[in-house]
């Protein structure tokens, strides 16, 4: 999860249990959360993706809807609707613990996640939905990792994505 302002992203990755070969793909799901009455329940949406490991838009997430609970170091999903766009057995049900900003793991998770994102955007402005490119991109722009910079991928993706971001913003002036 990363936020700024008042928005709230939700990324998660993951595949079904092992099964040999009938083991189903990788599935990606991105969902603008919203927080609810019930103390730390966030519920959203599920957003389009263009990216390379997942193609959806408006028509295949039309109200499918995520939930979860944040608590102290970690996150527990209690259902992302998945079904029609992800193989069947993927389930991301569980808990998810916080990593740690300043570990590697983090900046590799968060470097993983942002090369998603800017390609989301690229693909996005493309289809003249800029703003909303804006929005997607600017937590991972204001959450930089503080060990970005001493990390190869990360700077480098980091930098693609911000020039991608910086151009949004001026063309919106």
């Amino acid at each position: 999860m990363i936020e700024s302002n008042d928005h709230r992203t939700f990324i998660i990755f993951g595949g079904a249990i092992p099964n040999g070969s009938a083991t189903a793909a990788g599935c990606l799901a991105k969902i603008n959360l919203t927080k609810h009455e019930t103390p730390n329940y966030f519920e959203g949406n599920l957003s389009p993706t263009n990216n390379k490991i997942s193609n959806t838009d408006e028509s295949d997430i039309e109200s499918k809807l995520g939930g979860l609970y944040i608590l102290k170091n970690k996150i527990q999903v209690g259902g992302i609707d998945t079904s029609g766009i992800c193989a069947d057995g993927i389930d991301f049900h569980g808990n998810y613990n916080e990593l740690k900003t300043e570990d590697k793991q983090y900046t590799n998770t968060f470097t993983y996640f942002l090369d998603l994102i800017n390609q989301d955007v690229i693909n996005s402005a493309k289809e003249q939905r800029k703003s909303k490119a804006i929005q997607e991109l600017e937590p991972f722009i204001l959450n930089k990792p503080k060990n970005c910079n001493d990390d190869a991928q990360c700077k480098e993706i980091f930098g693609s994505a911000k020039r991608n971001y910086m151009e949004l913003i001026n063309s919106q002036k």
